[in-house]
């Protein structure tokens, strides 16, 4: 799982080579970073948050709310969805803006981000 996750981190950052990341202000490519860095944290938390420890019954197990995943995914599973949906992002982001600029996308995606991130703690917190 470690070599997927060092893999999923260096295809994040290779997006960051493309020509259209080229032509972004520093303010989008630094927010497309803390993006990243944030997905990242995600990842990790949703990995190590179904690891299910055998001193446990399964019922006391956390599961997985997207149903993308399913309740219970393999880490290969959670880190091709988040690869997959990254580079979709990614893809989109590159694309001329026509309703909000970039810099107010990445805000935005940023902020959800980081809520989903400070949920997932709650939810890992409680349970462990």
């Amino acid at each position: 799982m470690r070599n997927s996750l060092t893999l999923l981190l260096l295809v994040f950052l290779s997006g960051c080579a493309g020509t259209g990341y080229n032509d972004w202000t520093e303010k989008e490519q630094a927010k497309y970073k803390y993006f990243l860095a944030l997905q990242t944290v995600d990842t990790l938390q949703t990995y190590e948050g179904l690891k299910c420890t055998s001193d446990k019954p399964l019922t006391e197990c956390l599961e997985e709310v997207n149903p993308l995943y399913g309740k219970s995914p393999s880490g290969e599973k959670i880190v091709g969805l988040k690869l997959l949906s990254n580079l979709l992002i990614y893809a989109a982001l590159r694309a001329e803006p026509d309703v909000l600029s970039r810099e107010t996308t990445l805000n935005v995606m940023n902020m959800g981000i980081a809520v989903v991130i400070i949920n997932n703690q709650i939810v890992i917190n409680r349970a462990f």
